[in-house]
């Protein structure tokens, strides 16, 4: 993975938000930073969320297709600065399809990364501004709301937000350690604190204390959250094969960055061959299979 993070810091971010906008011009309704870059990370790529009108302007049908289908398109823009490359990674969706998939989308992978801060650092008009603001809040309530049941009856906020991200890092396979999470939510610990206090009344809660509450389920009512989060663990397990395998044709050096990522997160490292680099829907799989026995995906 080639990058500079001196580079990063000289032009972030308007090259990259020039690029997108140039690249899609006006069918962008918002682009939105996301992820461990807002936490002062610079080890790793930016990552956005580009927000679509329509797919029209993906570059094949197929492509087209696959937004709708299997929501998000994930793609690699390389810039170069004085002879340096930097990269990001970008995921397209239609604003429609974002508004259904958060609202009604049983899977989390969208209302689980909208609930968590980010920055939008364009918008098209003051209506998708009004929309994209209405889909985060909706978001956040989600994340919370679908998290309860699986707490005790008294927890505190933040044991709220760490078994709610526990809980959708589960169900993508995506390996993120206990001590990550904790990290996560200590650095962004106000915000998560904010938005429960703010949805304490719609949610049902009771304070006890500063920052803890109380919520009462019956055995019933968390049967029926825990299999529907069994059930969203099932259905990630394909949805995520799903998506690395479309992320082959539309990602650049998607094995190599997968490898680099898992490394990351885990510490565990495994080099792929030339031949899986160049061909890895064909190749990759033994190595693939290596790393999940190895726990490289939770």
């Amino acid at each position: 993975m080639t990058r500079s993070n001196q580079l990063y810091e000289d032009w972030w971010p308007d090259e990259f938000l020039v690029a997108l906008l140039e690249k899609y011009s006006d069918n962008v309704e918002a682009i939105i930073l996301y992820g461990s870059w807002l936490r002062g990370k610079r080890d790793t790529l930016p990552d956005f969320y580009v927000v679509f009108t329509n797919y029209d302007q993906l570059p094949s049908l197929w492509q087209k297709v696959a937004n709708q289908l299997l929501e998000p398109n994930v793609y690699q823009l390389i810039l170069s600065k004085r002879g340096i490359k930097c990269s990001a990674k970008y995921a397209t969706i239609s604003l429609k399809h974002l508004e259904k998939k958060i609202t009604t989308g049983f899977h989390p992978y969208l209302w689980a990364r909208f609930s968590q801060p980010s920055s939008v650092i364009y918008v098209k008009s003051d209506k998708a501004r009004s929309t994209l603001n209405t889909l985060i809040k909706s978001s956040q309530k989600r994340m919370m709301e679908e998290a309860l049941g699986m707490t005790p009856n008294s927890f505190t906020s933040r044991q709220l937000w760490e078994k709610a991200l526990t809980l959708t890092y589960g169900v993508e396979l995506r390996a993120e350690s206990k001590e990550k999470i904790k990290l996560l939510v200590d650095h962004h610990q106000d915000y998560f604190e904010s938005k429960v206090a703010e949805r304490a009344e719609t949610l049902g809660l009771s304070k006890i204390g500063n920052n803890e509450w109380t919520y009462e389920y019956s055995n019933k009512e968390r049967l029926k959250i825990k299999l529907q989060w069994k059930a969203r663990r099932v259905l990630g397990i394909f949805l995520s094969i799903a998506r690395l395998l479309k992320a082959t044709s539309t990602f650049n050096q998607p094995l190599e960055y997968l490898l680099w990522k898992i490394e990351r997160h885990t510490g565990i490292k495994e080099n792929a061959t030339a031949l899986q680099l160049k061909h890895p829907l064909i190749f990759s799989w033994p190595l693939l299979w290596k790393i999940f026995r190895r726990g490289g995906f939770k």
